[in-house]
């Protein structure tokens, strides 16, 4: 969770392009960091009650999918953050930063991939 947070901050500007993020956008990062700490509590929950109570895949996919759908609203934000970054990088002709956070959107194009990798082999590999 802090790490999806330190991307989404980094890549909305703070410290890079802006000085501070507003507040409304604050309280919008803040929300998603709580509500995706009670997902994945109540995912790795299940996931552990999965083999001892023999819940069915598809109780068990009811309790990854909402997770796995904040993530991905959370990696879609980074990556709109992240053009916008980039615009206004290129803008200022920041170039050294600008290329920096080019490789930084690569790196999260394949990190999204190997996302989707794991997710899709954990859903196969669910017991039921």
């Amino acid at each position: 969770v802090v790490t999806f947070i330190l991307v989404l901050v980094t890549s909305l500007g703070k410290g890079v392009t802006k000085p501070n993020l507003e507040g409304s956008t604050l309280m919008k990062i803040w929300a998603l960091g709580i509500l995706y700490v009670v997902l994945d509590f109540t995912r790795m929950y299940v996931s552990e009650l999965r083999q001892r109570y023999s819940l069915s895949v598809k109780f068990v996919a009811t309790t990854t999918l909402p997770t796995a759908t904040l993530s991905a609203i959370i990696m879609t934000w980074v990556f709109i953050a992240v053009s916008g970054l980039l615009k206004d990088l290129r803008e200022q002709g920041q170039d050294v930063k600008l290329r920096l956070y080019q490789r930084f959107a690569c790196i999260m194009v394949f990190g999204l991939l190997v996302a989707i990798a794991a997710l899709l082999l954990q859903l196969y590999d669910q017991p039921g």
